[in-house]
C-alpha cells in the first residue's frame, strides 16, 4: 500500500508528461491523453461485423506446451488447432507475471508500473481512455465480463464495471457442479453457461472471459475428464519429474485447453461470425524443469480466430516456435503483448473506427520495425546462461528482438 500510494502521488511535471507521451508515440500538443494517443483503424479484415466478440484470458495458458520439445505431450491441442486455423504469434508477453497485473493491462490498456489499478487511484471512478470494455461499447457492443472464480477476488466486480463493462458474472451464478476448487468453478461449466447465454443474445455482445481451472491446488479429477495420464507420462522428457503432483498439474493444463477448444468450436457453429481472441494471463509458473529458456519461462501464445481472419492479421502471423536462429521465416513474425490485443480487435471489427491506445503497431521481428534489446548471451537465463530471475525488462525485451 505504501509503495502504491507513493507512486500514485508522485508529482509529474508538464515536461515529463510531454516526454513520456513522445516516447510512447503520442502527440505532446494534445490536451488529453485519449487525444494524444488517438488512432484510426485501418480496413476491417472480417467478412462481416461479428455478432459476438470473445476474448479468453486463460489462467496460466502458457506457450511452453507448444514448443517443439514439449508439443508431443499433446497438452495444448486447441492451441495447435488455432495455430492452423487463425492468425497467431508466439512472440507474445503478458502484462506481468500474475493474473491481476495481466488483467489490469487488458482492461485499462495500461502497461504495468507496479500500481494496482483495480483499486481506484487517480481516475476518480472513470474508465481509462484506453479501456477495452468502454471502447467496445462505443463500437456498439454490450459488454459482459465472466470470471470463473469468486466475486470477492481483487474487487473484480467493481473494477470491471468501472472500466466499461455493462455486466459482471462469476462462479457463484453457475449451477452446482459437484466439484470445485478454492478458486471457483471448472472451466467446462463456465464455458457451458456462457454458450447458453450467447445463444440467447439478440444484440451484439462483447465477452471477456477469465478462467481459473489451471491453478493450484489442481483439485479436479482430470482422469475422469479423459486426461491420457499414461500416454503423457511416457512421453515426458527427462527434465520433467514423473511424480503424481506434476502429472496432475499437466492434466489441468490439458483439461483447460480441451474445454476451451470445445467451447470455441461449438460457439463458432452457433454463430460463424464470432471473433475469438485467446491468450494467457501469465507464464512464469513453469517449474517442472530446472533449466528452461526464456521463451519457455515467459512466453504466452496469442490467437485471433473467426470468419475472415487471415494469417497476416497480426502483420506477419506467428510461425512455428523454434529456437533456431537460421529459420528464414523468423523475421516476419509479429511480436506484442497484452495491450496490443484491444486495438487489433477494433481494427478487425470496423474500418475507420477512432479509438485511443498506448502502443505502437505490432512489431515485426527483424527487418522494418524491428527492435533490438542488446541483451548479451550470458544475460538470457535458463539454457542460455544467466539466471531465470533476470530483470523482467530484460526478459521482455528479448522477446521482441532477434537475440532469442
Amino acid at each position: 500500500h505504501k509503495r502504491a500510494k507513493s507512486r500514485a502521488k508522485r508529482p509529474i511535471s508538464d515536461e515529463e508528461l510531454k516526454q513520456a507521451v513522445v516516447c510512447l508515440g503520442g502527440d505532446p500538443k494534445a490536451d488529453s491523453l485519449d487525444v494524444a494517443f488517438s488512432r484510426q483503424s485501418q480496413a476491417g479484415s472480417l467478412v462481416k461485423r461479428p455478432h459476438h466478440v470473445v476474448v479468453i484470458l486463460g489462467e496460466n495458458y502458457a506457450l511452453w506446451p507448444l514448443l517443439p520439445e514439449y508439443r508431443s505431450l499433446g497438452l495444448a491441442q486447441t492451441g495447435e488447432w488455432l495455430e492452423k486455423e487463425g492468425a497467431y504469434t508466439y512472440h507474445f508477453l503478458s502484462n506481468g507475471n500474475g493474473t491481476m497485473t495481466s488483467l489490469n493491462g487488458f482492461l485499462t490498456g495500461l502497461p504495468d508500473v507496479g500500481l494496482y489499478v483495480n483499486y481506484t487511484m487517480g481516475l476518480k471512478g472513470k474508465a481509462s481512455p484506453f479501456a477495452i470494455g468502454e471502447t467496445m461499447k462505443r463500437l456498439g457492443y454490450r459488454t459482459v465480463f465472466w470470471y470463473g472464480g469468486l466475486r470477492s477476488w481483487q474487487d473484480l466486480e467493481h473494477f470491471t464495471l468501472r472500466e466499461g463493462f455493462d455486466e459482471f458474472h462469476c462462479a457463484d451464478e453457475l449451477p452446482e457442479q459437484g466439484e470445485s476448487s478454492s478458486w471457483g468453478a471448472p472451466d467446462g461449466a463456465l464455458f457451458d453457461v456462457i454458450r447458453e447465454r450467447m445463444q440467447k443474445e439478440s444484440e451484439d455482445t462483447f465477452y471477456f472471459i477469465l478462467t481459473t481451472s489451471n491453478h493450484p491446488p489442481f483439485a479436479y479429477d482430470v482422469d475422469a475428464k479423459g486426461f491420457p495420464r499414461v500416454e503423457v507420462t511416457e512421453k515426458l522428457p527427462p527434465s520433467i519429474p514423473r511424480d503424481k503432483a506434476t502429472i496432475d498439474q499437466l492434466g489441468h493444463i490439458w483439461y483447460a485447453d480441451q474445454v476451451m477448444g470445445k467451447f470455441i468450436r461449438e460457439a463458432k457453429k452457433d454463430d460463424p461470425s464470432t471473433l475469438f481472441v485467446v491468450t494467457g494471463d501469465h507464464a512464469e509458473r513453469f517449474n517442472f524443469a530446472a533449466d528452461v529458456s526464456l521463451w519457455a519461462q515467459s512466453g504466452v501464445p496469442c490467437y485471433f480466430y473467426g470468419e475472415g481472419v487471415t494469417k497476416d492479421l497480426l502483420q506477419g502471423g506467428g510461425g512455428q516456435p523454434s529456437p533456431d536462429r537460421t529459420d528464414a521465416g523468423r523475421t516476419h513474425r509479429a511480436a506484442g503483448h497484452d495491450v496490443y490485443v484491444a486495438p487489433a480487435s477494433f481494427d478487425a471489427v470496423e474500418a475507420g473506427f477512432q479509438s485511443s491506445a498506448l502502443h505502437r503497431k505490432w512489431r515485426n521481428r527483424g527487418g522494418e520495425g524491428a527492435v533490438e534489446c542488446g541483451i548479451q548471451e550470458g544475460d538470457r537465463g535458463g539454457a542460455n546462461g544467466g539466471t531465470l530471475d533476470d530483470t523482467a525488462g530484460s526478459v521482455r525485451r528479448c522477446f521482441l528482438c532477434e537475440c532469442q
